[in-house]
């Protein structure tokens, strides 16, 4: 009885975790005018981890990024850059967040942007390579 009330505990302390991010307003720095995200790719990537490409429109600085991964009531920071292209974003999880989560749904947000994900596993063949 102990173990099925804990259980239950635990499953609405989850949901309840879910249901408070997305409801929590974003804050987004006043120096930085981001006025559409739009998720491009979310896939697993050999030796750099769960990647993650946004189409940005706006102004903004790499300091200004800031993107996170909400999965099983924790929220790990992404490493955000935008490289080449000014309008191009890229976001990488710390390593071992891909094999400790795979398959899970998660909640991806990049400066007040947010998706529904699903975690990339990591994939034994590569399905763009001829």
């Amino acid at each position: 009885m102990k173990t099925k009330t804990l259980f239950i505990l635990v499953i609405l302390s989850l949901f309840a975790s879910f249901i408070g991010t997305a409801a929590a307003p974003s804050t987004v720095s006043a120096t930085n005018s981001v006025t559409n995200v739009i998720l491009l790719q979310s896939t697993f990537v050999e030796e750099k981890g769960m990647f993650f490409k946004f189409q940005v429109t706006g102004t903004f600085k790499d300091k200004d990024l800031k993107g996170t991964l909400l999965v099983a009531g924790k929220t790990i920071k992404l490493r955000c850059r935008a490289p080449v292209s000014a309008n191009i974003v890229q976001c990488t999880a710390p390593g071992g967040t891909s094999s400790n989560y795979v398959g899970r749904s998660a909640v991806l947000s990049l400066n007040g942007f947010s998706f529904w994900i699903k975690v990339p596993s990591k994939k034994v063949e590569c399905p763009s390579c001829g």
